[in-house]
């Protein structure tokens, strides 16, 4: 019970009922309510483990985000099954983002109550518009009168960052919507590990890629037109199929430096618009460009489907590398619905979730945050990808050493497409030869496996 705090009134005086939970205005004042523990990131496990050096100071800004429960789940499976259903009275009539939010996001009654609440403790809140998201922005002193923690500065694995040992509480009257509390520790959970496994074998090899004979291209890589042959994409293109008229989103954690996109385009003979790409800045953003933070993959994205949509606009949604920053990214861009889809690079092994899961650590709801978001891009026509990850079934390499069948998250999610990566067939590459690698036949990337 949270004590010493002035009596708050609730926003509105009629009752709001979610999910069987009645909340009134009676029930809502801090001082009286009983507090319930509600679920943290994938990141509390860490806090478990990581190294405290003092309180974090109170008036450190912080971003935290409430993934609230979608309503009428099982109503909103069937209406994205009857989507695809050829026949169906519902094929291909997906929905706008408001009428998602009217359908199962929470009522707009539940969310002004929680955002009410916050409010009190002078935390500010910015609401998504499918009703599944609020972003608060507070400083660590209000966050821990709010959530009954305290927050404190935290060191694991290299890493510097803020967290709470101690699982947040809210008023068990505004707990049953709430899914999910993100952000109370903001350490950096996510990787990818293209860039850097990269320039790792190039520097081990040595390799200075020299341009082919009478062209401007490398040698020794496949370029966007090898690309569009090995995938059958040329009878679109021929036929004017370019992209036009559509926008391609992409999710990352990194920044794009959209200078090298253009500059690839251009060296490879791609005529595109020269504003075609633009950015959303999730949270605040993920910095500036950097190849150790893996821009080098976000700006990788970029270019290769650009190239074979030279025509479609490209949106890059840029969040920090954090929980939050990772499940709001896919929020905005789905709650705001201006891409046809949506792909992204980046998450961790499953093996790594489910491990946090099993030792109590970590509570399931955190994938389901993910799955919501799927979901609601589903309902509203956008085709989502995420990339499985270097080691292919074996993702569990890249963040606790195991060898087991391990696939990534979020790629693991039923409402996406799951992309993985292929060693082509080749002797001659300058990488290969430099290992001494022969692939005769076309292989998935695995544990064991040369990636690039």
């Amino acid at each position: 019970m949270m004590k010493g705090k002035k009596k708050w009134v609730a926003i509105t005086s009629a009752a709001l009922t979610t999910g069987g939970v009645v909340l009134t205005a009676a029930a809502a004042t801090p001082a009286m309510a009983a507090t319930v523990s509600v679920s943290q990131g994938v990141a509390a496990p860490v806090a478990q483990s990581a190294t405290v050096f003092g309180n974090t100071p109170t008036n450190q800004p912080v971003t935290v985000s409430i993934i609230l429960n979608a309503r009428n789940q099982s109503q909103l499976e069937n209406y994205i099954q009857q989507t695809v259903t050829p026949g169906s009275p519902n094929y291909r009539k997906f929905l706008t983002t408001q009428q998602f939010a009217q359908r199962y996001g929470q009522s707009s009654g539940v969310v002004q109550a929680i955002v009410g609440y916050f409010k009190h403790y002078g935390i500010s809140a910015q609401v998504y518009p499918d009703n599944l998201d609020i972003t608060l922005n507070g400083t660590a002193g209000q966050f821990n009168n709010a959530f009954g923690v305290v927050l404190q500065q935290m060191q694991y694995k290299g890493q510097t960052f803020h967290g709470s040992k101690q699982a947040p509480k809210v008023p068990s009257n505004l707990a049953s919507p709430i899914l999910a509390v993100l952000g109370l520790t903001n350490y950096a959970p996510f990787s990818t590990s293209t860039a850097q496994t990269s320039k790792s074998i190039l520097q081990k090899a040595s390799v200075s890629y020299a341009p082919r004979s009478g062209s401007s291209t490398p040698a020794n890589v496949e370029t966007p037109q090898d690309v569009e042959k090995l995938y059958n994409i040329s009878p679109l293109m021929n036929k004017g199929d370019l992209g036009q008229g559509q926008t391609l989103g992409i999710v990352t954690l990194a920044s794009v430096n959209p200078s090298d996109a253009y500059a690839f385009w251009k060296a490879y003979g791609i005529k595109s618009a020269p504003n075609r790409i633009s950015t959303v800045n999730v949270d605040g953003g993920a910095g500036a460009p950097s190849l150790t933070a893996g821009s080098g993959e976000t700006t990788l994205d970029v270019e290769q489907s650009g190239a074979l949509a030279p025509d479609a606009n490209i949106i890059v949604y840029q969040a920090p590398n954090t929980d939050y920053g990772f499940v709001d990214a896919f929020f905005n861009a789905i709650s705001q619905n201006q891409v046809g889809s949506l792909s992204a690079s980046w998450g961790s092994s499953e093996d790594a979730v489910n491990y946090a899961v099993s030792s109590g650590q970590e509570s399931p709801n955190y994938a389901q945050a993910f799955n919501e978001a799927f979901m609601e891009a589903a309902a509203q026509g956008i085709s989502t990808f995420v990339a499985t990850g270097d080691y292919g079934a074996y993702q569990a390499v890249s963040d606790i050493g195991t060898t087991d069948l391990s696939v990534g998250n979020p790629a693991d999610s039923p409402y996406v497409t799951a992309a993985g990566g292929t060693t082509l067939p080749s002797s001659t590459s300058a990488v290969l030869q430099y290992f001494g690698v022969n692939i005769p036949s076309q292989r998935a990337w695995g544990w064991d496996s040369l990636v690039e």
